[in-house]
Protein backbone atom coordinates (compact mmCIF):
# COMPACT_ATOMS: atom_id res chain seq x y z
CA UNK A 1 0.00 0.00 0.00
CA UNK A 2 1.08 3.54 -0.70
CA UNK A 3 1.42 6.17 2.02
CA UNK A 4 -1.79 8.08 2.71
CA UNK A 5 -0.56 11.16 0.87
CA UNK A 6 -0.56 9.16 -2.39
CA UNK A 7 -4.24 8.16 -2.34
CA UNK A 8 -6.10 9.16 -5.48
CA UNK A 9 -9.71 10.02 -6.22
CA UNK A 10 -11.81 7.03 -7.32
CA UNK A 11 -13.71 9.25 -9.79
CA UNK A 12 -10.98 11.17 -11.64
CA UNK A 13 -7.67 9.73 -10.29
CA UNK A 14 -6.49 13.16 -9.05
CA UNK A 15 -4.58 13.17 -5.78
CA UNK A 16 -6.61 13.30 -2.56
CA UNK A 17 -5.51 16.16 -0.36
CA UNK A 18 -6.05 17.10 3.28
CA UNK A 19 -9.34 18.79 3.89
CA UNK A 20 -11.13 20.45 6.80
CA UNK A 21 -11.70 18.29 9.87
CA UNK A 22 -15.22 16.88 9.91
CA UNK A 23 -17.40 14.75 12.12
CA UNK A 24 -18.17 11.32 10.72
CA UNK A 25 -18.79 7.78 11.87
CA UNK A 26 -16.73 4.94 10.44
CA UNK A 27 -18.22 1.54 9.74
CA UNK A 28 -16.32 0.01 12.66
CA UNK A 29 -17.63 2.70 15.01
CA UNK A 30 -21.16 2.19 13.75
CA UNK A 31 -20.96 -1.57 14.33
CA UNK A 32 -19.29 -1.45 17.73
CA UNK A 33 -21.18 1.54 19.16
CA UNK A 34 -24.39 2.07 17.13
CA UNK A 35 -26.05 4.18 19.83
CA UNK A 36 -23.02 6.35 20.53
CA UNK A 37 -22.75 5.19 24.13
CA UNK A 38 -18.98 5.68 24.13
CA UNK A 39 -19.20 9.32 23.14
CA UNK A 40 -18.66 11.45 20.09
CA UNK A 41 -15.16 11.19 18.55
CA UNK A 42 -15.43 14.79 17.34
CA UNK A 43 -14.04 16.28 14.16
CA UNK A 44 -11.24 14.34 12.49
CA UNK A 45 -8.94 14.93 9.51
CA UNK A 46 -10.36 14.18 6.08
CA UNK A 47 -9.26 13.95 2.46
CA UNK A 48 -10.93 15.37 -0.65
CA UNK A 49 -10.23 15.40 -4.36
CA UNK A 50 -7.66 18.00 -5.37
CA UNK A 51 -9.29 18.72 -8.74
CA UNK A 52 -12.02 21.37 -8.36
CA UNK A 53 -13.74 20.12 -11.53
CA UNK A 54 -14.28 16.60 -10.15
CA UNK A 55 -17.86 15.55 -9.49
CA UNK A 56 -16.91 14.43 -5.96
CA UNK A 57 -15.42 17.85 -5.22
CA UNK A 58 -18.60 19.54 -6.40
CA UNK A 59 -20.84 17.64 -3.99
CA UNK A 60 -18.44 17.87 -1.04
CA UNK A 61 -17.55 14.17 -0.84
CA UNK A 62 -14.68 13.30 1.46
CA UNK A 63 -12.82 10.28 2.78
CA UNK A 64 -11.32 9.41 6.14
CA UNK A 65 -7.52 9.64 6.27
CA UNK A 66 -7.20 5.90 5.72
CA UNK A 67 -9.48 5.98 2.66
CA UNK A 68 -12.74 4.86 4.23
CA UNK A 69 -15.76 6.47 2.65
CA UNK A 70 -16.84 8.34 0.70
CA UNK A 71 -18.84 10.42 3.13
CA UNK A 72 -21.20 13.02 1.73
CA UNK A 73 -24.33 14.82 2.86
CA UNK A 74 -26.18 14.36 -0.44
CA UNK A 75 -27.06 11.20 -2.34
CA UNK A 76 -24.31 10.31 -4.83
CA UNK A 77 -26.43 9.02 -7.68
CA UNK A 78 -24.85 9.07 -11.09
CA UNK A 79 -21.20 9.05 -10.03
CA UNK A 80 -19.31 6.57 -12.18
CA UNK A 81 -16.34 5.46 -10.13
CA UNK A 82 -13.24 4.07 -11.81
CA UNK A 83 -13.90 0.32 -12.11
CA UNK A 84 -17.17 0.81 -10.20
CA UNK A 85 -15.27 1.15 -6.91
CA UNK A 86 -15.65 4.16 -4.57
CA UNK A 87 -12.49 3.39 -2.58
CA UNK A 88 -9.56 5.73 -3.27
CA UNK A 89 -6.98 4.36 -5.70
CA UNK A 90 -3.99 2.85 -3.87
CA UNK A 91 -5.99 2.35 -0.66
CA UNK A 92 -6.75 -0.63 1.54
CA UNK A 93 -10.45 0.23 1.30
CA UNK A 94 -10.38 -0.01 -2.50
CA UNK A 95 -8.61 -3.35 -2.29
CA UNK A 96 -11.19 -4.70 0.18
CA UNK A 97 -14.12 -3.48 -1.94
CA UNK A 98 -12.60 -5.27 -4.93
CA UNK A 99 -12.04 -8.55 -3.13
CA UNK A 100 -15.49 -8.79 -1.53
CA UNK A 101 -17.46 -7.79 -4.61
CA UNK A 102 -19.71 -10.65 -5.76
CA UNK A 103 -18.89 -12.19 -9.11
CA UNK A 104 -21.60 -11.54 -11.74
Amino acid sequence: MNPLHLLRCPKCAARLIKSAPRRYETLVEHCTDPNGDFGDPGARPTLQCSWPGCQTHGIGAYWAQDGEGPFVKVFMSGIRWIDGNSGPLESFHRDIKTKVRPTP
